[in-house]
């Protein structure tokens, strides 16, 4: 068996026996060093000690995708960063503009400009796509939350406008005038000429035939 020396360190020979050979000792306390083992099985001295390194340098300029990678982890949470399979990552930011976070959209050239108010200028070409890509749009109440509508422009360039001041409020395009009476006078209005489709009837009264003395206006 082993036997404790209060030399100098260097080799202890043992006699014959299980422990036959050299062993190294410690210095300090006389003891033999230990003997452990690797992973892979391997039996390796095992030394106590603080070692002090100079400034290292990797180079990673001949790494290959195939051989070689280098992980970029969170050492806390054990987390690595993922790289997709077209070379983009996962990125879950949060931004506080507040804090001082602000995130640049560019086209490589000209960068997105953001106004005091928040607002944004936008040039827009609205014939560039079919349909039209640019609407008029306002709503039926004059608020945000109401029933919106886009303003319609027929093939004709006319702005299809409906005024809700007006007698007839319906779009319309022609009138036709007819007489059912002496003392009347019947205007139809039609979308889509003369011959079109009737949205809206007004019939104007008079007292007699003088047609002097208006009595009444009255839409169907």
């Amino acid at each position: 068996m082993a036997t404790t020396s209060n030399k100098s360190s260097g080799t202890q020979i043992n006699q014959r026996g299980v422990t036959q050979g050299n062993t190294l000792v410690d210095p300090v306390t006389g003891l033999p060093v230990a003997v452990i083992s690797d992973t892979n099985g391997v039996k390796r001295l095992a030394v106590d000690a603080a070692i002090t390194l100079d400034t290292v340098v990797v180079d990673i300029g001949d790494l290959t995708p195939d051989k070689d990678q280098v992980s970029i982890g969170d050492k806390v949470t054990g987390n690595d960063l993922k790289i997709q399979a077209d070379g983009s990552i996962d990125v879950n930011a949060k931004l506080d503009a507040s804090d001082g976070d602000n995130v640049a959209i560019s086209d490589g050239t000209n960068t997105l400009a953001v106004n005091t108010d928040g607002s944004i200028n936008v040039n827009v070409d609205a014939f560039s796509a079919t349909p039209d890509n640019t609407l008029m749009v306002g709503s039926e109440d004059g608020t945000k939350t109401g029933t919106k509508h886009a303003a319609v422009i027929d093939s004709d360039k006319n702005l299809h406008v409906m005024n809700m001041g007006q007698l007839v409020p319906n779009i319309f395009d022609a009138i036709a005038v007819t007489y059912p009476s002496v003392s009347q006078e019947a205007y139809t209005y039609k979308l889509g000429g003369v011959a079109g489709v009737t949205v809206a009837t007004v019939t104007v009264t008079y007292t007699d035939a003088t047609k002097t003395i208006l009595t009444s206006v009255a839409r169907t």
